[in-house]
């Protein structure tokens, strides 16, 4: 997976750019059903350009307050989270 193009430039863009918002859609870092965290890369990636850049975080998830706790830890910024699930929220924005 790390070595994927979509990676390479995910990895390239936290790099080499600022961005005001990181918005999160449906994504929990684990596995369903688990508290394993199984994307650690992408995870401490997106928890390191917070941590430099302090973006505004949203994140939109069935479980977004628990996601939400586990990158606020050691976070000043406040993050703000829906617990609502992804597709239901992008069928709303049609």
């Amino acid at each position: 997976m790390f070595g994927t193009k979509e990676y390479k430039k995910f990895e390239y863009c936290c790099n080499n750019n600022t961005y005001e918002y990181i918005i999160i859609v449906g994504y929990s870092f684990f596995k369903m059903n688990d508290s394993r965290l199984y994307d650690k890369i992408i995870f401490q990636l997106i928890c390191d350009y917070i941590k430099q850049q302090q973006p505004k975080v949203v994140i939109i998830s069935p479980n977004g307050d628990f996601v939400a706790d586990m990158i606020a830890n050691g976070i000043e910024e406040k993050i703000e989270w829906y617990n609502v699930c992804w597709d239901k929220f992008c069928y709303a924005l049609k």
